[in-house]
């Protein structure tokens, strides 16, 4: 999948039905557990290689197992609340994917080291949790959350945990190109989101740091690098993936 070709438009709608999709297995788990099961067909047990048909190949680092485990944990849980899209926390996902998409680096850290919570934290007051997830790669929407579901090679599955934590009420994503990893796609979420001027905690400014961060007192910021097979040498990923369609500064919001 080549980032050149596509538009603003082609991003847009990757955002929405991400968040769709999302929702809709938030609101019914066994929903995506099915999927996975299926996708199973498609993974050599002995080179742990996946390829599903029209999709670049995907080297795993779990096989089988990984699938196994993300079938168990989603068949073991309930319905969970739909997340509410939020403005604020879509514009500190599309300043990250502007950021650094074409700057190709792979990191929840801006390109100047600035830390997500501070990044986050300009665009409002978060209450007791934060959260952001990366998938980098030419994954569609489905793709997507597959990936960060699977969680392949990270044992506490942090990704998996963003997705399917009821504590989290709003959400913000935003997609765009990235120069060395075809796409990338970023998730904020939060258990509130305030405007800035707003008063929190009893009439107390919440300033984001250290205020009820969850669990072990720490946000969970996770990045989702890629393991496409043949990526380096795909002469459709040969641009910068910062198409000549998507080259300014304004941001799309869902």
């Amino acid at each position: 999948m080549n980032s050149n070709y596509l538009s603003k438009d082609d991003y847009l709608r990757k955002t929405k039905e991400i968040f769709k999709l999302l929702n809709e297995f938030r609101k019914n788990p066994r929903t995506l557990s099915k999927h996975l099961e299926n996708l199973k067909k498609y993974l050599d047990r002995k080179t742990n290689v996946l390829s599903e048909p029209n999709k670049i190949q995907v080297q795993m680092v779990e096989g089988e197992a990984v699938f196994n485990e993300a079938i168990n944990f989603l068949n073991s849980i309930t319905h969970l609340d739909a997340l509410i899209l939020d403005d604020r926390l879509c514009r500190s996902a599309m300043e990250h994917v502007l950021d650094i998409g074409p700057k190709g680096l792979l990191s929840y850290q801006s390109s100047d080291g600035t830390e997500p919570e501070e990044r986050i934290s300009k665009f409002g007051n978060y209450i007791e949790s934060l959260g952001e997830n990366i998938d980098f790669g030419p994954n569609d929407a489905m793709g997507v959350l597959i990936s960060l579901t699977l969680d392949d090679g990270e044992n506490d599955r942090p990704h998996r945990e963003n997705l399917f934590k009821s504590e989290y009420k709003k959400i913000g994503i935003a997609c765009g190109p990235h120069k060395t990893e075809y796409q990338m796609c970023v998730m904020d979420f939060a258990f509130d989101f305030l405007p800035l001027d707003s008063e929190t905690d009893g009439g107390s400014k919440n300033t984001s740091k250290g205020n009820n961060l969850g669990k072990n007192n720490t946000p969970s910021y996770n990045d989702e690098k890629s393991n496409f097979i043949g990526k380096q040498n795909n002469t459709n990923n040969t641009g910068t993936g910062n198409s000549d369609k998507y080259n300014d500064n304004n941001p799309v919001i869902i």
